[in-house]
This record gives structure tokens, sequence and C-alpha cells, in this order.
């Protein structure tokens, strides 16, 4: 078979500050020869994101800066232009705002000789932000011979960011592209749409680092929005797959759940509970409900107390394997 190759698709919109340390970030990547193009796709920036852009692909004849002429106010339909005119034999997908390691693509090219039919690859990531220290998030496991992926998945979402993801031709093509009616989590009922004629392979590694920013598309501020797309693309997936129908009360209680934290972020204790109560209802296995509702008495901000907790357990364990050493 020949070798894999990559199209790259990065999406930008008003990412003046950061869209070259991303172009820079695939540059470097160990695995360059295997990069086809690179394709910057600006959803009609009006600051200095396209300028930005063509001065850090300057002398770089893989990269081509793709302008779109109106805002699609989503992911999708950038994502959709870059999907339509790849080359490559797998597509690598990047926000203008996250950033990859140097060895991301060459651990993934690692994958696809183990497993080649594979429609599906994502790994962990790590989130940074100026106003606390870096988060490393990992996802649900499936390896490429598991039979319940798309099950698995669709019950706990993975998370399974865009940047941390590359998919086949083979396996858009029988998929389908994005669907540009979902403003959020579009990419997740993609994911799932692609688990059903294909297989994923995820990588226990993190080899993606996701910057956080207060406004992005992921936030809090479109709390309601974001989790009303979860639901919908509950509908679109039973439509899709009606077997799909045994886990749907353990994927509506991670919705809950999900809905449960974003009423603690607003201080609204008692909607958060109710929510809460709702998952535990649906899922009575769901053990971070029962945590989240029993610290909910401690206090008002139980992800922020388990962070927290988790911090300093963290650096507990540093310190002590630190006295250990000497």
């Amino acid at each position: 078979m020949p070798s894999p190759s990559f199209t790259v698709i990065i999406i930008s919109y008003h990412q003046e500050d950061c869209i070259a340390e991303c172009i820079e970030s695939v540059l470097a990547q160990t695995a360059l020869d295997s990069i086809a193009e690179i394709l910057v796709v600006d959803d009609a920036s009006t600051d200095g994101s396209v300028e930005a852009a063509e001065k850090a692909a300057k002398g770089q004849s893989k990269v081509r800066i793709v302008r779109r002429e109106t805002n699609s106010g989503g992911a999708a339909a950038p994502r959709n232009d870059g999907l339509r005119i790849a080359k490559g034999s797998h597509i690598a997908f990047l926000d203008g705002d996250d950033i990859w390691l140097p060895h991301k693509l060459e651990t993934e090219l690692a994958v696809l000789e183990k497993h080649p039919g594979v429609g599906l690859i994502y790994c962990d990531f790590v989130t940074f932000s100026q106003d606390y220290d870096d988060r490393r998030t990992v996802c649900t496991h499936v390896d490429a011979d598991d039979t319940n992926q798309l099950a698995k998945i669709f019950v706990r979402g993975g998370p399974i960011l865009p940047s941390c993801a590359v998919v086949s031709a083979g396996a858009v093509r029988a998929a389908g592209l994005m669907n540009e009616n979902l403003r959020f989590n579009e990419e997740q009922e993609f994911w799932l749409r692609i688990l059903t004629t294909s297989r994923a392979q995820h990588i226990r590694e993190a080899l993606v680092r996701r910057r956080a920013w207060e406004g992005s598309l992921g936030s809090v501020t479109y709390g309601l929005e974001n989790i009303a797309c979860k639901r919908e693309i509950t509908k679109i997936m039973l439509n899709l797959q009606p077997d799909l129908e045994r886990v749907a009360p353990k994927r509506e209680a991670q919705i809950e759940f999900k809905t449960a934290v974003h009423y603690f972020r607003l201080n609204d204790k008692a909607s958060a509970r109710a929510h809460l109560r709702k998952a535990i209802a649906l899922d009575g296995s769901l053990r971070k409900a029962r945590l989240y509702l029993a610290i909910s008495y401690v206090t008002a901000r139980p992800e922020t107390f388990l962070t927290h907790a988790r911090h300093l357990a963290s650096r507990a364990r540093s310190l002590s394997l630190g006295g250990a050493r000497k």
C-alpha cells in the first residue's frame, strides 16, 4: 500500500495573535514529508488573521490560504471547504488557536502502519491558559478491534477534539461532510457517523495543546446552545442507528450532568442539583453525578473544588517522588 499522505485543514477566525504559532507547529512536524498540503481556511476574519497566516506561510509551498467571503458562524462550513478540495489519503484537522507537538503526525503514522484500515485516529490533549496551569484531558479509549466503539463514543463523547483527530479520505466519502446545520458539536456528530462505517483508534498520549479563552465556541458563554446540539445529535444518531436506543439513557445522563456543570458555573445551585438528580435517575452508575451532588452541599462550585483537589494531589505526588529520588 502507498504511504499515507496528510492534508492538514486549519480553520481560523479572528486569530491574528495565534495563527502563526499554529501554522509553525505543523511546519515543525517530524513527519513533515508526509504532509501533502496545508489548507488554512479563514472564515472571513476582519482582523489581521489572514496577513499573519500569509507571513507564517511565506516561502512554504505546501501552505495554501483559502478565504471565505462571508463568515459561517460556526466551524463546519470552513472545515467542509477544506474537505472538498483535500488531496491527501488522510485529513488532519487543526483549530487556528491550537498547537501540535512536533511528533504528532509521526505517532499517527505509526498507528496507520499497524492499523491501515482505521477511519479515525484521535489523541489526548493538554489545555493551557494564562489563567491556570496546564490541564491534561484523557479521552475515552478505544482500540481498533473493539466491537462496541460506536456505542461507547455515543455515550461518553470522547472528548475528541478536531485538533486531535485524523480521518481517512475513504471514511469521509462513506460518512459525508460535516453537518452545517449544527453550530456546536458538529465534529462529534461527524465522528459518530464515521464510526457507523469505519473503526477508530485512540492514542494514549497528549499530542495537542488546546488554547482556552473566554468567548470561544466551547466556552460557558454558549453552554445551553451547546447542550441543545448534543440532544439534536442524539436524535440524528438514533434515526441513523436505531440499535443505539439501548444506551440512549446513559447518553442522556451524561448530557444532564453537563447541564448541571453549566448551572454550577452560573452559580445556580438549585438547577444544577435538579439536573444531577435526573442524571442519576437515568444512569445510577454515573459516579461523577453522585460525587458532584454530594460536594455541592460543601461548596457551590464542585468543579473548581475537584480541580483544586486534583492539583494538590498531583503536587503532593510530585513532591513525594522528588523526596524519594533524594
